[in-house]
């Protein structure tokens, strides 16, 4: 009898800490996460500052060896650092007047102008004659040849003026809906005037296309005519969009281009 008792006192001793064990577990396992996030909410909130990208976009004023110095509408003049590890998602070389959109890390120098290095530099263009325009939307219609119809969205800017040009030249960054047709938003637009007629008269440095009421007096730099062109041929005259009021009107080319006959 009394090595039965003994017995049963030992498998008792031996199951007590085994149960204390299963109670304990479920403690330690809620510890690890607490109800208000605890550390794994402060390490993903960690991990999202982590992979937060800083932004700046603007015109070109300079273009260095190995950066850009551009006018941001919040910063102002900025230097962008241009590294080997600089992704440039641009289609043309960049140049001033360009409108660029710059992802870097956040930091910026305390210097004047700031510095910041460049993670990406993205710079897209369109340009195309205006079809349409709705002064309503703050917006345009344009056709381009390499890529047909585009709606653009243009700057703040716009909305009180309107946009008049015959032609535009549209700075984006890249994104486009999927839309018919398809619509972006500019962050720089540039007007370009341009008048298409025949050329009736020609001098050395100026040329009256049309004639009669509708004739306009163009003057222009030599260098800019194209070879072999002549009475009777129709231009496409770009011009800054300042007109002289005198009879007939008159325009200062930027480009004559011949097409046709």
């Amino acid at each position: 009898m009394k090595k039965l008792l003994s017995l049963l006192i030992a498998i008792l001793m031996m199951a007590l800490p085994i149960a204390c064990a299963e109670e304990s577990a479920p403690a330690a396992e809620e510890s690890a996460v607490p109800e208000d996030g605890g550390w794994l909410e402060a390490d993903a909130e960690g991990e999202e500052d982590a992979m937060q990208i800083y932004m700046l976009q603007g015109a070109i004023l300079e273009v260095g060896e190995d950066s850009l110095r551009i006018e941001d509408a919040e910063q102002g003049e900025v230097v962008v650092l241009i590294s080997e590890d600089t992704v440039l998602e641009t289609g043309y070389e960049l140049a001033v007047g360009d409108y660029v959109y710059v992802d870097y890390d956040g930091v910026m120098t305390r210097s004047l102008p700031p510095q910041v290095t460049a993670g990406r530099i993205v710079s897209h263009k369109l340009e195309g004659d205006v079809l349409e325009t709705y002064p309503e939307e703050n917006a345009i219609l344009i056709y381009t040849a390499e890529g047909g119809e585009y709606r653009v969205n243009l700057p703040e800017a716009w909305a009180e003026t309107g946009f008049e040009a015959q032609r535009a030249i549209v700075y984006y960054d890249g994104a486009a809906t999927l839309s018919i047709p398809p619509q972006v938003s500019a962050g720089l637009i540039l007007p370009v005037y341009a008048l298409e007629d025949i050329v009736t008269e020609l001098s050395e440095n100026t040329m009256i296309l049309g004639k009669d009421d509708g004739a306009v007096t163009v003057t222009f730099d030599p260098a800019l005519l194209p070879e072999g062109l002549a009475v009777g041929d129709a231009v496409r005259v770009t011009y800054d969009g300042e007109i002289a009021g005198a009879e007939p009107e008159e325009i200062t080319a930027i480009e004559i281009v011949k097409i046709g006959a």
